[in-house]
């Protein structure tokens, strides 16, 4: 009876695991809840939340005899660290001699909701195989960027049916945000890049580097050339790949024109549209000295006028942020004092010591880079679902890769060896 009842229970955990995944990473990582909202003007993504609070509290059904490796993971220390900080940061936001209107409150009250996720993500993924998890981000490494690719082509697709609503021209898919959706494409790729082969890797990479260049994100552009470079070095990629990149650098300049008179067929009636873009992907181009369009440099003046705020008030911060600066390093320390900038290189540090592992610097040690490097461009890393899963999956880890790292801390003894060597070992 007991081993009819275990079988059960095997099937019944397999069968939630698969659809948890499917679930997060297929719906909530790709961000459809509010992207659906932003297209039909809706305000449902709450309810996807729900769901994730109910995957939750069944996966402590499961799992309840697994929260002392859940609590004494460096991750879960971080995490809690960062709940403490943006609840006295709310208590003192809401005792603040400053006017703020019920949007501010709710975006702060927000953050500290969302957050909630981290954890929900960290105890599945502690839970949960290695290939359980890859099935589906093999899928959405794929998926994320053919969406983005299409929304270039076929804007009306995804626009938004609100009419005060305008597009940018830049591909978003289902991130609203041009920026976010060169991010989501990367991160996924940097997280399944090691567990596909051959030819496959290759189609990966083009793709996605097709889709962070019709996003037209400088930062993403930027950083997908930087890991090609890293992957034809470690051997992530075949050497064949070496042909793409050489095609890319002899066509680059040649193409530029063509993409304008293209961009201003698609766009006749924008051209601002066009010569944004056009800024944007020129970033490559031999005798452009420096940056300095409209995005760039109103970037600089918000990133001075972060650092500013910080230096008024560097212990207890500002509580909310008016500087918007584009960078989590600046805004969490112009919010939240120095203690915004500790956590911030906590996490760096954990993200770097986990990477460093030898079995998964490729993927976690790469991920530590992009975290380190998208923070420069972006307000709030963790204020985004995708990047909330890829930091889980690097600190929490899975059942089986957890412990095969512990089987590496053992030493394993050779199997042949002379009497003289097991007399001084014993």
């Amino acid at each position: 009876m007991k081993r009819k009842n275990s079988k059960i229970f095997k099937v019944l955990e397999v069968i939630f695991l698969n659809i948890s995944m499917a679930y997060i990473v297929l719906i909530t990582y790709t961000n459809l809840p509010l992207f659906l909202d932003y297209r039909f003007s809706t305000v449902n993504a709450p309810y996807f939340d729900l769901v994730l609070l109910v995957v939750g509290a069944l996966s402590i059904l499961f799992y309840y005899r697994n929260w002392y490796l859940f609590v004494s993971n460096p991750g879960f220390a971080w995490g809690t660290a960062v709940v403490l900080m943006f609840l006295v940061n709310h208590f003192l936001f809401l005792n603040i001699d400053k006017l703020v209107d019920q949007e501010e409150i709710w975006y702060d009250r927000n953050r500290i909701e969302r957050f909630i996720l981290f954890f929900i993500l960290g105890f599945l993924l502690l839970n949960t195989n290695t290939e359980t998890v890859l099935r589906y981000l093999k899928v959405a490494s794929f998926l994320i960027p053919t969406i983005i690719i299409l929304d270039f082509f076929f804007t009306d697709l995804f626009a938004s049916l609100s009419e005060d609503k305008l597009a940018s021209g830049r591909a978003e898919g289902t991130f609203i945000n041009p920026n976010l959706a060169g991010e989501a494409t990367l991160v996924t790729l940097v997280l399944v890049i090691s567990h596909i082969r051959g030819l496959s890797s290759i189609f990966l990479f083009a793709l996605c580097g097709l889709a962070v260049i019709l996003t037209f994100s400088r930062a993403g552009m930027v950083f997908w050339v930087v890991l090609g470079v890293l992957y034809v070095m470690s051997g992530k990629l075949p050497r064949a790949s070496l042909l793409l990149f050489i095609a890319a650098v002899l066509s680059y300049s040649y193409s530029l024109p063509l993409i304008e008179d293209r961009l201003n067929e698609k766009f006749p009636d924008n051209p601002g549209y066009v010569a944004n873009m056009m800024s944007r992907i020129s970033i490559f181009e031999e005798g452009v000295a420096q940056i300095d369009d409209d995005s760039a440099t109103g970037r600089a003046q918000l990133a001075r006028d972060g650092l500013a705020g910080f230096f008024d008030s560097p212990i207890l911060g500002n509580q909310f942020s008016d500087a918007q600066s584009h960078n989590m390093i600046i805004d969490w320390a112009y919010i939240f004092g120095i203690t915004g900038v500790f956590m911030w290189g906590w996490m760096l540090w954990l993200l770097f010591n986990k990477g460093a592992n030898r079995r998964i610097f490729s993927d976690f040690g790469v991920l530590a880079l992009a975290y380190l490097w998208f923070s420069f461009y972006t307000h709030n890393l963790l204020e985004t679902f995708f990047w909330q899963f890829a930091i889980a999956m690097a600190l929490f880890g899975t059942t089986d890769l957890n412990r095969t790292m512990i089987r590496e801390r053992e030493p394993v003894p050779h199997k042949k060896r002379s009497r003289r060597r097991r007399t001084r070992w014993a």
